[in-house]
């Protein structure tokens, strides 16, 4: 998105300056019109003063050669009219010169604003994707401490199931050491009735050993 703005903002600078060439070429070219303009109206003045002294001299040739007198007047008329109409061409070209020049401002500084609002945004942008990076950096630093964490825990766990696996082992041994102990004191307790019971049986013979001697 940031590449794609910045080539929009490249763009509308050489929009600009493309702007401002052709404005600057318009003003050029308003001032060769000025400059015309005045060469135009300076000619113009100089052909009225030209009329003015064909008219006077119209005055003093008319009796003595009419003819050329007016073919000198029609001459003079015709090249002031030539002059006023091509100074009117001129002023319109001003005019019209003046007032694309006037367009071409507006549309610099449409273009210049344009541009500010897209440095603006720009800046805007670049100011968030930096807080933007510093807070993916927070996070990516506290996922880290989770991993490391949970890798500890997870150590942890492991250190617990072996310690479980072999406190059951040991129960298990104890449970088969209990086992043989019990069968140990079944037998010594079948071994003791069994001796119990020929010790009774002794006593009473020798009660009854006892007995039949005394008779």
């Amino acid at each position: 998105h940031l590449k794609e703005k910045s080539a929009e903002s490249i763009k509308l600078q050489s929009q600009c300056q493309d702007l401002s060439n052709k404005l600057y070429e318009q003003i050029m070219k308003t001032e060769e019109f000025k400059n015309l303009s005045l060469y135009f109206k300076e000619a113009k003045d100089k052909a009225e003063a030209e009329c003015f002294a064909a008219r006077e001299k119209q005055q003093q040739q008319a009796v003595d050669s009419p003819t050329i007198t007016a073919n000198e007047t029609l001459r003079v008329a015709f090249m002031k009219e030539q002059y006023e109409t091509k100074v009117g061409e001129l002023k319109h070209q001003v005019t019209v010169s003046k007032k694309h020049g006037e367009e071409m401002l507006l549309k610099l500084q449409d273009a210049i604003d344009e541009l500010e609002n897209k440095k603006r945004s720009e800046a805007l942008s670049l100011k968030k994707n930096e807080e933007l990076s510093v807070r993916l950096a927070a996070l990516e630093a506290e996922l880290d401490s989770a991993i490391k964490e949970n890798r500890e825990k997870g150590k942890s766990y492991d250190r617990m199931v072996a310690e479980l696996e072999c406190a059951l082992l040991s129960l298990e041994c104890c449970k088969e050491e209990k086992e043989k102990v019990e069968s140990c004191l079944l037998d010594c307790e079948a071994e003791n009735s069994q001796l119990a019971s020929e010790l009774t049986s002794l006593k009473q013979q020798l009660s009854d050993l006892k007995f039949s001697m005394e008779l």
